[in-house]
């Protein structure tokens, strides 16, 4: 048989295309480490409506991770780089690891790192095989932790990290503990938690955390198909916090026995999207409140912002103690609530009690499709039904500025009565009194803006105001308007107009030296300033600055006039 021989030019084309196939193989290989980090633009649609968690879950894997998530990676998967059994390893992978390698600890593997911070390098994964072949996942754990903002477990020091199939462990389980521990956390992009157990930590499980808190202005965590629970401290005590100007996807967890699921600290920045997560039934253990929560932050009486925006959607609330949402404030965008499954919440003084709240200030709250069950009964008649509201009544409860609740399904879009019976009163050269009769509203009033010749100079809660460090004998003009917490403003009142009071007493014009009289003294200092411009020489001879009087800016005939009539010898 006769041996052919390629042809050298058809050499270089294979070779080529081998080589080129080698780096494509390579970049799909190096994309699994974060190939689902940057879903948050991306929306991975349910089945035809549904609600809750387990009916909607269109995820591919369980709820939680676990048995049955197809992305779980394995000891001999060809990415890993170093695999560790004890600290003293673990340290040393860490140190050395490149971005693109894994870091793997075994399945049947626990490592104590108390009072340590792991600080995983860009790029880099650290991975156990929680849910393969019944493995529980390697598990890195403390029995202390320093606490504070700068002491979290594990920390990413750059974007792209990934944590996954591992049990995360730290030293505080109970409603109270003696520091804030923090278990992962990253101001990083694209950090990924997924198919983790992760409980213990009074602070927070997982934290995100932006600009403002020292992190990157495009900081984004994505967190799915994780167990977090037993993060119960009073005050704190989250699954997962989003802070300082971050942004999160979190997706197909299950949560139990946490203060709040989940929170952000209501920075302008702060936005989140929670969706097919599982929740169970005990939560608000200590400091209740709500198992999805968003602060707010106050940037005048009338503007409280929870954050940028919210979407809840497509969640099962099994906790029927506490809100199942609570927001403090308004949303620069909007809150989106929908298809979720939650138990009614229920409260022996407010039996009716809504399973979501906007305290603060009301408004941009959109609630449509979810299904509630009645636990006890009050709502529909009949204790454990369950029905789809949609916008209906009790959809939406609001705090009052004292602290009251009420039903608030639409948006509070009606302003205050105007202010009546506005008065102004002039007390001395430099103060004028306002009051007036208070104003009505269907919520309630939160305050009153006072208007000075047409410009607002204050914002106050009460039915008076003293304008004080005002010009002297000078007439100004008055308006006031209500508001209320939805930030709805009434119109202006009538206007009134006051004048301070002259810095001479009307009685006795012309009393320049204040005998008492006026006579040839006064008249004597009067005419040595005759003439004068200069403002402390007006202000002491320039007689005919009175209310009903017309300054001339200089000592002149008018004031020798004025004072003549007053004279007494």
């Amino acid at each position: 048989m006769t041996k052919k021989t390629i042809p050298k030019g058809k050499k270089i084309k294979i070779f080529v295309l081998f080589a080129f196939s080698f780096l494509l193989l390579t970049l799909i290989v190096s994309e699994q480490l974060t190939r689902k980090t940057d879903v948050s633009l991306a929306q991975v649609a349910p089945p035809a409506e549904c609600f809750g968690a387990e009916e909607c879950n269109p995820t591919g894997s369980p709820i939680g991770g676990g048995a049955g998530y197809n992305d779980i990676i394995t000891v001999s998967d060809p990415r890993i780089a170093c695999t560790a059994t004890t600290k003293a390893q673990l340290t040393s992978c860490v140190a050395t690891a490149a971005s693109g390698t894994v870091i793997f600890i075994p399945g049947d593997k626990e490592i104590d790192i108390s009072n340590t911070q792991l600080t995983i390098p860009a790029g880099v994964t650290l991975a156990s095989d929680r849910g393969y072949a019944g493995s529980l996942g390697g598990k890195i754990y403390q029995t202390s932790n320093s606490g504070g903002w700068g002491s979290s477990m594990i920390k990413a020091n750059g974007p792209n990290v990934r944590i996954t199939g591992l049990r995360i462990e730290g030293p505080y389980k109970e409603t109270s503990a003696p520091v804030q521990a923090i278990g992962l956390m990253s101001g990083y992009k694209n950090f990924t938690v997924d198919n983790c157990e992760v409980f213990g930590f009074s602070w927070a499980g997982i934290l995100i955390y932006g600009l403002s808190g020292g992190g990157a202005s495009d900081a984004y965590g994505y967190i799915h198909h994780n167990n977090i629970h037993h993060c119960r401290m009073g005050g704190l005590g989250y699954g997962v916090g989003v802070s300082e100007n971050s942004t999160a996807l979190i997706e197909a967890n299950k949560f139990d026995y946490c203060r709040e699921a989940v929170s952000h600290s209501g920075r302008l920045g702060d936005s989140y999207e929670f969706r097919y997560n599982w929740l169970g039934a005990t939560f608000c253990e200590a400091h209740p409140h709500a198992i999805i929560d968003a602060h707010g932050t106050t940037l005048s009486p009338n503007q409280i912002i929870a954050g940028k925006w919210l979407k809840i959607h497509h969640n099962t609330f099994n906790c029927n103690t506490c809100f199942a949402v609570g927001i403090s404030g308004t949303p620069q965008e909007g809150i989106y609530i929908d298809h979720n499954r939650v138990m009614h919440n229920i409260n022996a003084n407010l039996p009716k009690l809504s399973p979501f709240l906007q305290s603060l200030i009301q408004g941009g709250m959109y609630i449509t499709r979810n299904m509630i069950t009645d636990v006890t009964g009050a709502v529909t008649g009949a204790p454990g039904t369950t029905r789809l509201w949609d916008n209906g009544p009790l959809m939406v409860l609001c705090q009052r500025a004292d602290g009251s609740y009420y039903e608030c399904t639409s948006p509070d879009n009606i302003s205050p009565s105007v202010p009546a019976g506005l008065t102004a009163t002039a007390t001395s050269t430099s103060q004028i009194n306002l009051s007036w009769l208070a104003s009505t509203d269907n919520v309630g009033v939160t305050g009153y803006i006072i208007y000075r010749n047409g410009t607002q100079i204050t914002n106050i809660t009460g039915a008076s105001y003293q304008n004080t460090g005002l010009s002297t004998n000078t007439t100004y003009s008055y308006t006031v308007a209500a508001h209320d917490a939805a930030g709805n403003v009434s119109a202006q009142s009538s206007q009134v107009q006051a004048a301070t009071q002259s810095s001479l007493p009307q009685s006795i014009i012309g009393d320049i030296n204040k005998d008492g009289k006026v006579d040839i003294y006064d008249v004597s200092f009067l005419l040595s300033k005759w003439g004068s411009t200069d403002s402390t020489d007006l202000q002491e001879c320039d007689i005919n600055l009175g209310p009903n009087n017309v300054s001339q800016a200089k000592i002149d005939i008018y004031d020798a006039n004025l004072m003549m009539k007053n004279w007494t010898g």
